[in-house]
């Protein structure tokens, strides 16, 4: 349905074919949960791919030894996946949609012809995520390396606001991305608040407290950093070994002294595919995803969609309502963490509740229903 919008979709698609043909590749866990992010869906007509440069763009990131590294890549990624894709489109092409990163160059040349600018704004401002992180260094020192910034942040930022400056419309993906543009001195007046959707699949059994048979079971998902809130999770678990045990599906990017301090407490499985995600929902009674800063985690649509009560942040962008699909705590709040488990734990008659509704809520977030809220602002609806 949303390729109707375009002439052209640009991805390296061709990775795909790699990891279905290569056996070999398939047993190496970061490609497979790369081929599990494939979207066997696109129609081939539309797609248009450059191999050599998503090659160099993974060898970039692979050799980036820190965050400024990282956003070194990022940035020579976006300009020049700009300049490909412009060197490209057809000379009647009056819209264009890209993502924050990797517009910038595209919105400057299109801008000139009069195209119609649609950035989708996947994570909240870089300057906001920036100073969050900085402040999680400085409460848990020697848990992750994050140096302070260079020359790449500082280009960044720049690029972000550029982005926003051209851009027709900002769609964000929660209302937490919007506020923080706004926070930030951004054009809020542009931003649209569009939630993802998910593919929703199965009919899966409502949650029921496990009873006395075994202790609740609560899932961390995510390449877990202190992004995603971990210091809180370990405490969690500390205080809350006798009536429930803590599992992470994800590799934790911590230095070795904090990532024994975390499986310590925890059980983690390391990279799971997104193929091989479901046998973990299907072993939790909640997910937990107590997240720093985010755009709209997947993660928390996932899980409710295998009817799991949520516990999360407002950070975490999700479409959870305050106690009834789970629970939303204050950011860094251990205390509210601990009592929401024990609020699950206490009232069987509560995980059910709240499990039944998760699963009738994420009726509303399907595939369908986020191409017909996108296609509405698209259209100007």
């Amino acid at each position: 349905m949303l390729a109707r919008l375009y002439t052209d979709i640009y991805c390296p698609k061709f990775m795909s074919g790699i990891l279905e043909k290569t056996p070999l590749f398939l047993k190496v866990n970061g490609l497979r949960r790369f081929g599990g992010r494939f979207a066997k869906g696109l129609p081939d007509a539309l797609v248009k791919s450059y191999p050599a440069f998503g090659l160099e763009y993974l060898r970039r990131l692979a050799l980036a030894g820190d965050r400024e590294s990282k956003l070194a890549a990022f940035l020579w990624s976006g300009k020049k996946f700009c300049e490909l894709v412009g060197e490209n489109l057809d000379a009647d092409v009056n819209s264009i949609y890209a993502f924050n990163g990797a517009a910038l160059e595209l919105f400057i040349s299109a801008k000139n012809r009069g195209c119609t600018l649609y950035l989708e704004q996947t994570i909240a401002p870089l300057q906001v995520e920036d100073g969050l992180l900085s402040e999680e260094v400085e409460r848990y020192p020697g848990w992750e390396e994050i140096p302070a910034g260079g020359e790449a942040l500082a280009r960044s930022l720049l690029r972000e606001r550029e982005e926003w400056r051209l851009a027709d419309t900002i769609i964000c993906g929660s209302a937490f991305v919007k506020d923080s543009i706004g926070a930030v001195g951004g054009p809020l007046e542009k931003c649209v608040v569009v939630p993802y959707g998910l593919s929703i699949a199965g009919e899966f059994a409502v949650r029921k407290h496990p009873g006395s048979a075994r202790k609740l079971r609560v899932l961390t998902v995510g390449r877990i950093g202190l992004r995603k809130g971990i210091p809180y999770v370990v405490e969690a678990a500390s205080r809350l070994r006798d009536i429930a045990e803590f599992r992470i599906a994800g590799p934790l990017q911590l230095l070795p002294a904090a990532k024994k301090t975390v499986e310590d407490e925890i059980s983690v499985s390391g990279l799971v595919p997104r193929s091989e995600m479901a046998a973990y929902y299907q072993w939790a009674d909640i997910l937990l995803q107590p997240s720093i800063c985010e755009g709209s985690a997947t993660v928390s649509y996932e899980g409710m969609m295998h009817g799991l009560p949520v516990i999360c942040t407002p950070n975490t962008g999700s479409v959870v309502r305050d106690g009834k699909e789970g629970f939303i705590v204050g950011l860094r709040d251990v205390d509210a963490i601990v009592d929401s488990i024990r609020k699950l734990n206490q009232s069987g008659g509560l995980l059910e509740e709240m499990s039944r509704n998760a699963r009738e809520r994420i009726q509303h977030f399907s595939l369908d229903e986020y191409a017909r809220r996108l296609l509405g602002v698209v259209r100007g609806v």
